[in-house]
């Protein structure tokens, strides 16, 4: 009998891990050595691949974490510029953090993440990943920080942080799943109990004067993570009385300042004298908006709200007629290279959902863009490899975002 752990990631991956129960006690998750094979309707993804390794891998998502084999190697030449140079980035970032005191700052080596993309890029090369791989495998290090983060910024401060700090939510999440981390579980349920009944509501609806999207993204992760694990409800008796009424309340509200064309105003951005569009983050809400529908419960509104603010940031991008998009709507024409990634994932889903070709060239593009980034910094290194555009090689070969309604 397999068992099945579900889990959702900012990086754009819903994670279904099958590990058959006499593999659990080895500790050494890898993927099947088979090629994948693709998804048909009603198949069971614990047994799509075969067993050879002991562990087999489904992600029936964004499939980013399949073994690169199959339909997904012939695209590996395409993706040479965007992945090659992961591992000395990796080390780069992971060495800098280590020399500098293992630093816990939540605007450190763990921003955005530092988990994700090791874990995904450790299942794409055949790597080990899970409990029991090596200290010097890029799966341990990702562990290490996030730990580190967890236990002396998170944990420490009793899980009362703004959303700003708590980018790596889904990798405090991906530690729980993985790792069995008991901390993980209970940062979990304090950062949900803490936005959801503490922290100011106008910052997290887009109505307040510091408010963005990224913050609505984040409280999103938060009320997603506490209702998939049917955690105990800790938010606003306001918002309803479980974590999907919650959601419902906060996404009504905040849909009253997306506005028609898609455009939605970063209050906190103010570099032009008034809110600006801060793109990427308009990016994160839109991805957030999908995942509730296809990982939590199908809300076709929300899916359709996430695609009036692709939809928007795909117009600005032609606009603008930079390599990408910029940082915010006042910068001009350039092309925020370590921000590219953020609109890959998003894009592809809605190219899966509608099959026009206007979202997956997009996607191409700014994945093409991130290949350019600055990935010497651990914020910019997280930024450009946690953020689902790995996921792209599986999604393009045609494995399913999502299982269909």
């Amino acid at each position: 009998m397999s068992r099945r752990i579900l889990l959702q990631s900012v990086l754009g991956a819903c994670v279904l891990l099958c590990v058959p129960a006499a593999a659990q006690s080895q500790h050494l998750l890898r993927p099947s050595a088979q090629a994948p094979e693709r998804l048909s309707a009603g198949s069971d993804p614990c047994t799509v691949g075969g067993a050879s390794a002991g562990v087999v891998y489904q992600d029936l998502t964004p499939a980013g974490l399949l073994a690169t084999a199959g339909p997904l190697v012939r695209m590996r030449a395409w993706f040479s510029p965007y992945d090659g140079r992961y591992t000395e980035a990796e080390e780069l970032t992971y060495g800098a953090w280590r020399a500098g005191g293992r630093n816990a700052s939540p605007r450190g080596a763990s921003d955005y993440g530092a988990l994700r993309s090791r874990f995904q890029w450790s299942l794409r090369n055949g790597l080990p990943a899970g409990p029991g791989a090596p200290a010097t495998s890029a799966y341990a290090r990702g562990v290490e920080m996030t730990r580190t983060i967890l236990r002396g910024y998170l944990k420490r401060n009793d899980y009362m942080v703004a959303p700003h700090n708590a980018t790596n939510l889904a990798d405090v999440e991906m530690l729980y799943v993985l790792e069995g981390d008991p901390d993980a579980l209970e940062c979990i349920k304090g950062i949900g109990r803490y936005l959801g009944a503490q922290y100011l509501e106008q910052d997290l609806d887009l109505s307040g004067p510091n408010s963005d999207p990224r913050s609505a993204a984040i409280l999103l992760q938060a009320l997603s993570a506490n209702a998939r694990y049917g955690l105990p409800y800790t938010a606003r008796s306001s918002w309803g009385s479980n974590w999907k009424q919650a959601a419902a309340t906060l996404v009504g509200r905040m849909s009253q300042h997306v506005q028609r064309d898609g455009k939605v105003v970063s209050q906190a951005h103010k570099n032009s004298g008034q809110g600006d569009e801060a793109f990427f983050m308009n990016a994160m809400l839109a991805a957030e908006l999908m995942r509730w529908h296809g990982f939590v419960e199908p809300q076709r509104a929300w899916l359709d709200l996430s695609r009036r603010i692709l939809d928007h940031l795909i117009e600005e991008d032609a606009r603008r007629g930079g390599a990408c998009l910029p940082y915010t709507s006042n910068d001009g024409n350039s092309c925020a290279h370590d921000l590219a990634g953020f609109y890959v994932w998003p894009a592809l889903v809605m190219w899966q959902e509608t099959g026009l070709p206007t979202y997956k060239t997009f996607a191409l593009k700014h994945i093409a863009a991130a290949a350019h980034a600055f990935v010497s910094g651990a914020k910019q290194f997280n930024q450009a490899y946690s953020t689902g555009a790995q996921s792209a090689e599986a999604l393009l070969s045609g494995v399913r975002w999502r299982q269909a309604d």
